[in-house]
């Protein structure tokens, strides 16, 4: 399983607006899976625990994740194909 720290779907706008997403990205692992796939092309907001934080904003995800005990982070646009783990999203500590 892929011990995740938190994703957050953002919206930057007069005030930025964070919702914590994990039990919803969670769902989208298959059982025992240890990478997550989300296609491009739509909205994360159609995703079934998600919802338009602010509509009509430019929104992005971000998920800060632990892969093989390394902490890792990485940010979306919304209609953006998300892939993850990857050795992109190592984060130097």
């Amino acid at each position: 399983m892929l011990p995740v720290r938190r994703f957050l779907y953002i919206s930057f706008s007069s005030a930025l607006i964070l919702r914590t997403l994990v039990v919803a990205l969670y769902a989208l692992l298959p059982p025992h899976a240890s990478q997550l796939v989300i296609p491009a092309g739509r909205s994360k907001s159609s995703i079934l625990g998600f919802y338009d934080v602010a509509i009509g904003e430019k929104k992005q995800l971000r998920v800060r994740y632990r892969f093989k005990g390394k902490r890792h982070e990485a940010v979306w646009a919304d209609k953006q194909a998300v892939a993850l783990p990857l050795r992109d999203h190592l984060v130097e500590e």
